[in-house]
């Protein structure tokens, strides 16, 4: 765990230093730990969870971990992949002991919506987004490694494609 742990840190703060900013502005911590939540109470303009929630049975506890840090009037956006539709079939297809750890139930646009109704939010925005994202998935085997590196050369082919043939009807959907 700490040689991950150093890696990780050590990575960021290699990036913000190319980006001309502060590597002590990352913050190394379970978000869980209670002294973490201490210290950290309301003190976030803007909280962005990526590929997060999707890993608990409990999401509304994960939630709330993410709204106690936030300040009256921030922003919190919290973004999850979507493994329904065709992604559920490449997900089971490349990994399937990575896509057993996501809770599926979550990944529709009423369910996801209705995790945040009762927390007093205002909603801006929520719905799907892009189209091919073949980076949600992972491969083991060297056959299948090749084949999602294929793909993902393939994806802004796609893309640019759906985006300029479809550039006046949203193609984003739950499938």
């Amino acid at each position: 765990d700490i040689v991950v742990y150093w890696l990780f840190q050590s990575i960021n703060q290699d990036k913000f230093l190319r980006a001309s900013i502060n590597p002590k502005h990352v913050i190394f911590s379970d978000v869980f730990d209670p002294n973490f939540q201490n210290h950290y109470k309301e003190s976030f303009d803007l909280v962005y969870s990526r590929g997060f929630i999707e890993h608990f049975i409990n999401v509304s506890e994960a939630i709330d971990i993410h709204l106690n840090l936030l300040k009256t009037g921030g922003f919190l956006i919290v973004v999850i992949p979507n493994l329904k539709g065709i992604n559920y079939y490449l997900a089971k297809f490349f990994n399937k002991e990575s896509f057993a750890k996501h809770n599926l139930d979550i990944m529709d646009q009423k369910t996801f919506k209705d995790l945040f109704d009762l927390k007093n939010l205002k909603e801006l925005y929520c719905g799907y987004y892009g189209v091919f994202n073949f980076g949600l998935f992972n491969a083991k085997t060297r056959f299948k490694k090749i084949l999602l590196r294929i793909f993902m050369i393939f994806q802004y082919l796609l893309n640019f494609i759906f985006f300029n043939l479809f550039r006046n009807i949203r193609v984003e959907s739950k499938y």
